[in-house]
């Protein structure tokens, strides 16, 4: 049983680390959503369905997600949140290229959808 979820369940604060993570990214980006005027921006609440919104919002083909469903998706997820930054001005750019550093994990998605849009 040395399965990632027997670890996640063994370990009550990786659990809670995980839902709270997996929380603040789609308020992040049901905001982000919101604020684009997205018509299926509750899609941010659904896994794999976010994926989705993400490329869209990011205005990558819709057809990458479809990499995160592999080990590529690692590298694919970083590079939907620097697309939604660079769209929302160079500060958020820059923090959606930190999401590849783990510190950063929770804090990069928060900046993006808190900035202004670019006029």
């Amino acid at each position: 049983m040395n399965s990632v979820l027997a670890r996640f369940t063994e370990n009550p604060l990786m659990l809670q680390a995980g839902i709270t993570m997996y929380i603040v990214w789609a308020v992040c980006l049901f905001i982000i959503a919101q604020q684009e005027k997205e018509e299926f921006a509750w899609f941010a609440f659904v896994p794999f369905l976010n994926l989705l919104l993400m490329a869209k919002l990011a205005k990558m083909n819709p057809l990458w997600w479809l990499l995160t469903l592999t080990c590529v998706g690692l590298l694919i997820v970083p590079v939907f949140w620097y697309k939604i930054g660079e769209r929302k001005g160079s500060l958020p750019a820059i923090m959606g290229a930190l999401v590849l550093l783990p510190c950063f994990w929770w804090l990069s998605p928060i900046i993006i959808a808190a900035s202004s849009k670019r006029s």
